[in-house]
């Protein structure tokens, strides 16, 4: 049986955007690397991709609180795939506007509250977590954020950190340095 994630979108969101400094930051979105967070990273961020629903949050029904998180974290996980029904990257961009936002409107319903509200966000490209820029986010990724068309000067890679050299006796006394 697959292990189900505890955290939802916007929990792992919240918790990079809660980190202590931007090297905890990007530690964290290492450690929560997935195709789909970067997916909806790349919503958010890359101007070439658009939704195709009208601006501002629709009219949905939050399920049942009391149905359990993880059922909520699995299903958008399982759905993801739908998202490209409301983009203009899909194959869906011929889709009757009015079905789509329908089609919109059960998904949100359908996905634990907190990650419909992030996709409302993402859909109108509004980012609410201001420690988490999108010049962080390319430090983190480099290469996954190319396409992004970033406000400030061009972004440097995430710095390493060297080793620290360490000293050695060899046994016949020789002290030598490794890096």
């Amino acid at each position: 049986m697959a292990k189900v994630p505890k955290l939802t979108y916007a929990e792992i969101f919240q918790t990079i955007n809660d980190a202590k400094d931007d090297q905890a930051r990007i530690a964290l979105m290492h450690l929560h690397s997935t195709p789909n967070l970067k997916s909806l990273l790349d919503m958010v961020f890359n101007p070439n991709i658009k939704f195709l629903l009208p601006e501002g949050k629709p009219p949905y029904k939050d399920l049942a609180k009391d149905v359990e998180v993880a059922v909520f974290v699995y299903a958008l996980r399982q759905e993801f795939r739908k998202l490209a029904i409301f983009t203009n990257s899909g194959k869906y961009t011929n889709l009757n506007p009015r079905k789509r936002e329908q089609l919109f409107i059960d998904f949100l319903g359908s996905i634990h509250p907190s990650d419909a509200e992030l996709l409302c966000n993402i859909k109108d490209k509004k980012w609410p977590y201001k420690n988490v820029p999108p010049q962080l986010i390319a430090k983190a990724f480099p290469k996954f954020t190319k396409a992004w068309k970033l406000e400030e000067q061009e972004v440097a890679p995430a710095a390493v950190k060297p080793k620290k050299a360490t000293t050695k006796k060899k046994p016949n006394g020789e002290v030598i340095q490794e890096k």
